[in-house]
């Protein structure tokens, strides 16, 4: 895991990872899109910069992860790549998990715009081609506690969005 401190750091790693997605939390927005952005987009995005909280460039090979807690405090982050941590399989488990989805109310929205509604409000884009058993794959990293052994989440990440089934 290589410590990230800057957000031009961040989008020189960024530059470089191909075939992902990206996904952020900004202050009036969640915002997921297929990475690489075209230029007009990545410039757009980072115009919103200012409101920004969370973002996550990832792959199942890798993923940049930048977050602060607030609005005006500095950004902090990592680049975590499993071929470099040297993951072994049992120290790391996959998970899948669906997204908050109404899909009763997504389907026109979906067809107009490629946004669905969450099940409490709200609406957010989908970079898939159909929304219907939409899922994100995350992976947790196991640390041991060194008095027990027992096996605890040390840090997780995401490794893909797809549809139930592909």
């Amino acid at each position: 895991m290589e410590k990230i401190q800057t957000m031009e750091k961040f989008w020189l790693y960024a530059a470089a990872m191909k075939d992902g997605f990206l996904f952020a939390m900004l202050t009036d927005e969640i915002i997921w899109k297929c990475w690489p952005l075209a230029e007009k987009e990545k410039k757009d995005f980072q115009e919103k910069e200012r409101n920004l909280l969370d973002i996550r460039i990832f792959n199942e090979k890798k993923e940049l992860h930048m977050f602060r807690s607030d609005v005006g405090r500095a950004f902090q982050g990592r680049l975590l790549e499993d071929a470099k941590e040297n993951f072994d399989g049992q120290d790391y488990f996959d998970e899948e998990q669906y997204l908050d989805i109404d899909t009763k109310r997504s389907q026109e929205l979906f067809e107009k715009e490629q946004k669905v509604y969450a099940t409490r409000g709200g609406c957010y884009s989908l970079p898939l081609s159909a929304f219907e058993d939409a899922k994100i794959q995350i992976r947790n990293y196991l640390g041991y506690y060194e008095q027990s052994g027992q096996a605890y989440v040390k840090d997780w990440r995401l490794t893909g969005l797809f549809q139930e089934g592909r």
